[in-house]
């Protein structure tokens, strides 16, 4: 007897979504405790060759960019069922699928950066 995979590998790209999203906000609350009250956020070099850092409170910090992959996803996500995304694009659907995942990847790959660099 052969089972289908059909209704799995429609659904593979959502289910991949949610467990990078989950990982994401997975790597603020492993490491939150061990972070710094104020995170640097950003680095800037000025024109003159100085430096200068932006902090933000950890809470904000630690989940600024899984709550925005979250709200890039959810808006990915009500394009595809309001409008037929996928059925349009035919074979190559999994390109609009293979572009929402990687922008959860390099979301995740950032957070990481951030925690690591902050640790």
């Amino acid at each position: 007897m052969t089972t289908s995979l059909t209704r799995l590998d429609a659904r593979l790209p959502d289910l991949t979504a949610l467990a990078l999203l989950a990982l994401s906000f997975g790597v603020g609350i492993a490491f939150f405790a061990e972070l710094p009250a104020e995170m640097v956020v950003g680095w800037h070099v000025d024109l003159d060759g100085g430096t200068r850092l932006t902090y933000a409170p950890r809470s904000v910090a630690a989940f600024a960019f899984p709550v925005a992959a979250t709200g890039a996803y959810a808006v990915a996500a009500a394009a595809a069922s309001r409008f037929p995304v996928r059925e349009e694009l035919g074979d190559f659907a999994f390109v609009y699928d293979v572009a929402v995942v990687g922008l959860l990847v390099g979301s995740l790959a950032l957070q990481t950066a951030l925690v690591a660099a902050n640790l």
